[in-house]
């Protein structure tokens, strides 16, 4: 056996059926096989998708009756899986015709690869790789970026790459260990992915292998506060040692060009962490940016004003620093204000 793709699904039947006629339309190098991993869905899938679509496919459904968290319900799969090529695919990614020849073609005995995956709705990029961001977090990179810019369509290696759509040898994600267990929805991907690294694996964006990915249509319902916070302290436990020591040496390369005064676009948990960080530095952030203030609108964090971006633009930062994934659409706004030789988004590990 060639392939096995590995589809985790919890109801929206109607989601998961669009993601299977999409493999059945798609060039997907044979044998191939379909692990339909249903978790507890109501009624049970087996009863309710089609028939033939089913045998397009080449569908196995692993019925569980409790709904296992991303980790271990694909873990669970590969065990019974007889691909050389594991696919993890979401439920609610829309292949294009030929993306898993592409991943299979970049996929390595140690890599792992993903592809460029496009928001519906506006046909601009949802995931072109995975970045670790000043803010302390992963995000995923190019965000709301046009499709045909430039630097989202070379072939490169990533910090990560998302488990939306993740290509690796079966035999290279055992050595791996597999998804860590701890983690539940969410992380696990890029765990795996920096687990691989460690291991000397390139992790690859493939750009040509591409993807509609109607984003966490079926998460939902399991990801919480809670659960984001407790992955994340699990995250950086891991991690700590690799991240912190990037994020260290981002900001002296920050301050060694006499940067010191810094406005931060943002007022959310992105631009509250990065004000955090620099308060145990030599950077001074003086105001925090709103693009356009409303009455929800604090008027000022931790004692810091929340200052327009007209009022802000008259400050004389050394830095504008964008605190959000959504860099690529917020830039041409913000660049009507600021030069851009002051403007930043820190990526700290692409």
């Amino acid at each position: 056996m060639l392939l096995s793709i590995i589809i985790l699904a919890h109801n929206k039947h109607e989601i998961t059926l669009s993601c299977l006629k999409a493999i059945s339309a798609s060039q997907v190098p044979k044998p191939f096989e379909t692990l339909l991993v249903d978790n507890a869905s109501f009624p049970p899938l087996e009863k309710i998708l089609d028939e033939n679509i089913l045998k397009a496919t080449n569908v196995k459904i692993i019925r569980n009756e409790e709904n296992l968290n991303f980790s271990k319900a694909n873990n669970q799969a590969v065990k019974l899986a007889c691909g050389k090529y594991l696919l993890f695919l979401n439920n609610d990614v829309i292949i294009k015709n030929e993306t898993i020849t592409r991943l299979i073609e970049s996929c390595t005995p140690v890599s792992i690869v993903g592809g460029k995956l496009i928001f519906p709705e506006t046909g601009l990029i949802q995931h072109a790789g995975i970045s670790h961001m000043l803010w302390g977090k992963p995000s995923n990179y190019g965000v709301e970026a046009k499709t045909e810019h430039e630097a989202f369509n070379i072939k490169r290696e990533r910090f990560a790459v998302t488990g939306a759509l993740q290509i690796v040898r079966k035999e290279f994600f055992l050595q791996l260990g597999g998804f860590d267990e701890i983690f539940s929805w969410g992380y696990e991907d890029v765990d795996l992915c920096l687990k691989a690294k460690q291991a000397s694996a390139k992790i690859i964006y493939e750009p040509q292998a591409q993807a509609t990915h109607i984003e966490s249509a079926t998460l939902s319902r399991v990801r919480s506060n809670n659960n984001d916070s407790r992955n994340y302290k699990h995250y950086r436990k891991k991690w700590d040692f690799k991240l912190k020591s990037a994020e260290d040496n981002y900001i002296e390369s920050l301050l060694s060009h006499k940067n010191k005064l810094v406005g931060i676009f943002g007022t959310g948990a992105a631009a509250t962490s990065l004000f955090n960080r620099f308060s145990e530095t030599a950077l001074e952030t003086i105001c925090f940016i709103s693009e356009q203030k409303t009455t929800q609108t604090p008027r000022s964090i931790s004692g810091i004003p929340v200052l327009d971006l007209n009022n802000s633009s008259k400050l004389p930062l050394d830095l504008m620093i964008i605190a959000s994934q959504f860099h690529y659409n917020i830039y041409p706004r913000v660049s009507n204000f600021f030069h851009k030789d002051i403007i930043l988004h820190p990526v700290v590990i692409e």
